[in-house]
């Protein structure tokens, strides 16, 4: 698809055309919504089309700030890659926009898919309508992450506090850190301090549902401030 930037016109082409013609069945006349993941969300009439593409009449344009800005979820790779891409969809859906995955000490998969990642994250904003693509980061160790410049939220399920319980700063950087399949190591506990940990229900969750727990906590409280 062409940039919509300062146009009046643009075709869709190749797998959007696709998604639009096939899959949503759309035809000529149709008035379509798309983003163009970089805070801006268009509404549109297709006014021509053919086997390969429509031609799209650019009406209205609705831009949005990225409220998520500022919140980074912290993703352990997982065994199942089934497991982990769900995590990432519905993160996407909830409004998550930046992801960090990383490798910690009991990872059992290093499966490194940054590409397939992205090819998920943006088909989940498509589908919510969400105006920011997601961005990803790949990092090999806890001990990096501790390291970066904001609040770090350690997701523990014996922690005293409730996520739930936490207040959002708008203005600092919170990285939400979740557990990996065997938990976190007594070393990597340490990097951080006991106020960092929340808990997100007192039950076991398997790290995908943790983490679209912890996505829909966030969003909810973004969305209502």
């Amino acid at each position: 698809m062409q940039s919509a930037e300062n146009q009046s016109e643009i075709k869709l082409t190749g797998d959007e055309f696709h998604h639009a013609s096939k899959v949503m069945r759309h035809r000529t006349g149709d008035k379509i919504y798309f983003t163009n993941g970089q805070g801006s969300i268009f509404l549109a009439e297709i006014i021509a089309g053919s086997s390969n593409s429509f031609t799209l009449s650019l009406l209205n344009e609705f831009k949005y700030e990225n409220r998520f800005k500022r919140i980074h979820l912290c993703l352990p790779l997982l065994k199942n890659q089934d497991r982990f891409e769900f995590a990432i969809e519905k993160s996407v859906e909830l409004g998550i926009t930046s992801f960090i995955c990383f490798v910690s000490e009991r990872t059992v998969s290093r499966s490194k898919k940054i590409e397939r990642w992205n090819k998920i994250a943006f088909a989940a904003m498509k589908q919510s309508l969400r105006s920011y693509a997601p961005q990803f980061q790949f990092y090999e160790s806890v001990e990096l992450i501790s390291k970066l410049e904001g609040e770090k939220i350690i997701l523990e399920q014996k922690a005293n506090k409730n996520l739930n319980e936490i207040r959002l700063n708008p203005d600092i950087n919170y990285y939400f850190i979740l557990g990996p399949e065997g938990g976190f190591s007594e070393n990597e506990l340490k990097l951080f301090n006991e106020n960092e940990s929340y808990s997100l229900t007192t039950n076991r969750l398997r790290t995908e549902t943790a983490a679209v727990f912890c996505a829909s906590i966030i969003s909810s409280k973004i969305l209502s401030r």
